[in-house]
């Protein structure tokens, strides 16, 4: 548990070992996703405990076994985290989706995706029913997700490189 001090109602910074890449809150607050390029372990979840202003580790992953996460992402319900890590050849980027039940993260069968660029932003759709993969050429995709399983929409043509989109509020549309 790390307690964290600031002024004017501003944090402190707050580190664990290794390299926090990214950072995604959940939800409701409670709990902080943290990617890390560390090796071993790189997907680190931490609850937050408002009142004292503490954090405290609950799960840690290896996502693939790799030696880089870049992105994770809550879901709007915050029972699932979009990730995405180094493909183990080094080329490319694995992405997956786990389960978490507020004590464990749990890799959800039918939820991978394998591609030949890097992944550099995951957008999920306001409702969590699409979520939206975003890198180079050959990664670009929307995936359907029914909180189960993922399935390539094809929706987006690959050969461009996207940094980033964003949904629109009803979910409808995602602007690249």
């Amino acid at each position: 548990s790390a307690p964290l001090t600031g002024e004017n109602g501003i944090s402190k910074t707050f580190t664990i070992n290794g390299y926090g890449d990214r950072f995604s809150w959940s939800p409701a607050g409670d709990y902080l996703a943290i990617s890390s390029i560390s090796g071993g372990k790189n997907l680190h979840i931490y609850s937050f405990d408002s009142t004292n202003n503490t954090f405290s580790l609950v799960d840690d992953v290896a996502i693939f076994d790799a030696t880089k996460a870049f992105i994770a992402q809550w879901s709007p319900s915050g029972k699932q985290i979009a990730g995405t890590s180094q493909a183990a050849n080094g080329s490319g980027a694995e992405v997956a989706v786990f389960s978490f039940d507020g004590k464990q993260l749990v890799e959800l069968e039918g939820c991978r995706y394998e591609t030949t660029s890097d992944a550099t932003a995951i957008e999920w759709a306001p409702d969590g029913k699409w979520f939206s993969v975003l890198g180079g050429a050959s990664v670009s995709a929307i995936f359907k997700f029914d909180g189960a399983k993922t399935e390539n929409s094809n929706a987006l043509a690959n050969g461009a490189y996207r940094r980033g989109g964003v949904w629109s509020p009803d979910g409808r549309f995602f602007a690249v």
